[in-house]
């Protein structure tokens, strides 16, 4: 049987750059899916033929979303709560044009809802985050691969290149120190939980909950982006602010908590001022500084007594009683 080869020319959605490129890794996909139909609903459709302009907005039921999606409502409400209240990349309006930027908005509102697209580009983030899996455990920080090695391995040529490379980066640190190899710089991951343990006594008067292994990979992991006045000021803004978290430095370093931080900091003027002034009130000084102060103290009275001696001494008052009764 010969079937007749016809030429078909589909009909295409002019689907933008951005939501394939930067927002596609960073959705989930329900949400995903959302911004999909709505890039479809109006932008894959021609509202003038004249001037091929195309539809800015489009009315779509709840019932649309879930036939075209094939999701469920529940899963399609989460994703449209990130997408319009969240993101902001769809907007979602009444028929009389008021924004219904919220979950409570669109569940009062009776009549039809418009949506459109919004798209921007996502902001930029200060660490690199995991995806989070789907158990309900979230990861804060991606976790490095495994090395996986087999017994009978045999290098290849990017593995011979990279050890070349680290061999002739040690030889020229070396050269520069006289031979002698350089030291990694230490982290200071015991100080900064001993900072975090002082500030929480102080500002939350109780002890903070440490879990040891994590809380230390967790600020390297964040030392490698900022650095450690940066961290300090964010524990001391974190146990005063967000009090119905808890004193843990895993909550402290959290993405919501980091991003709210430099939200923050950006907004207020002194920011880093203020929290400064609070780090030395909270802080203890060390017993060498106190001694030296004392010391000071100690130098600067005793030549204050010299100098009240030297003004008022012994004969000059006789002298100035004798002028006195002269006269």
């Amino acid at each position: 049987m010969e079937y007749e080869i016809k030429s078909i020319i589909p009909n295409t959605t002019q689907i933008p750059h951005l939501i394939i490129r930067q927002w596609m890794p960073r959705l989930s996909d329900v949400e995903l899916r959302v911004l999909l139909v709505v890039a479809d609903q109006t932008l894959g459709w021609i509202e003038d033929p004249e001037t091929k302009r195309r539809k800015d907005q489009d009315w779509i039921s709840q019932y649309q979303l879930m036939t075209k999606i094939n999701r469920s409502d529940r899963a399609i409400q989460k994703a449209l709560k990130r997408l319009v209240d969240e993101l902001a990349i769809i907007q979602a309006h009444d028929e009389a044009g008021n924004l219904l930027d919220s979950s409570q908005k669109r569940m009062k509102c009776g009549g039809k809802i418009f949506y459109r697209l919004s798209l921007r580009p996502p902001q930029p983030e200060l660490f690199s985050f995991a995806p989070e899996k789907r158990s309900g455990v979230k990861k804060h920080f991606s976790q490095p691969p495994k090395i996986i090695r087999a017994k009978n391995f045999r290098a290849t040529k990017e593995t011979v290149y990279t050890k070349l490379a680290k061999a002739s980066e040690l030889d020229s640190n070396n050269n520069k120190n006289g031979g002698k190899p350089v030291d990694k710089p230490k982290l200071p991951t015991n100080a900064l939980m001993r900072s975090f343990n002082q500030y929480c006594k102080e500002i939350r008067k109780t002890k903070p909950v440490f879990v040891r292994f994590k809380d230390g990979n967790l600020i390297k992991h964040a030392l490698k982006h900022v650095s450690t006045f940066q961290l300090e000021m964010l524990f001391i803004w974190f146990l005063r602010e967000k009090t119905n978290m808890q004193p843990m430095i895993g909550s402290a370093l959290c993405k919501e908590v980091i991003a709210n931080f430099i939200e923050t900091s950006h907004k207020q003027y002194g920011f880093y001022g203020g929290l400064e002034q609070l780090a030395r009130r909270y802080t203890p000084k060390p017993e060498a500084e106190i001694k030296s102060e004392a010391s000071a103290m100690a130098d600067a009275l005793a030549k204050l007594k010299a100098s009240f001696g030297m003004t008022f001494g012994r004969q000059e008052r006789e002298c100035s009683i004798k002028e006195a009764e002269a006269v």
